[in-house]
């Protein structure tokens, strides 16, 4: 089974990110979310899809063309990828590009804030 990170409000924190402990219901009602993968150093990780489908048409513009499917079959994004898609803007490199560690704390805070509203 993929490990499909939900990180929501409440519970203990760890650097700065808030963690929750779900029941067994409410872990097999997440388990039929539909994940979006993430290539991350330490190997695949995701989100849901639900919250990168929105922004859609910047994947397509930073992606030549490419749906999410299609990005998802091929293995996903970088995690400074999925944050260009998820505030609709270019991927960041160069002088522009902060770290890899940087960029998955800021994912995972817009996929927190997304889960919670």
């Amino acid at each position: 089974m993929s490990r499909l990170i939900t990180y929501q409000s409440g519970g203990f924190t760890n650097y700065g990110i808030s963690y929750r402990k779900y029941s067994p219901e409410e872990l097999e009602e997440r388990s039929s979310i539909k994940e979006f993968p993430i290539m991350a150093k330490k190997g695949k990780e995701y989100i849901p899809y639900d919250v990168i489908k929105p922004h859609e048409e910047q994947a397509l513009k930073n992606h030549c063309g490419q749906t999410l499917d299609r990005l998802a079959a091929r293995g996903g994004l970088s995690w400074a990828e999925a944050y260009a898609v998820l505030t609709d803007s270019k991927i960041p490199y160069g002088d522009k590009y902060i770290s890899d560690e940087f960029y998955e704390k800021k994912v995972k805070k817009i996929v927190s804030n997304a889960l919670v509203n």
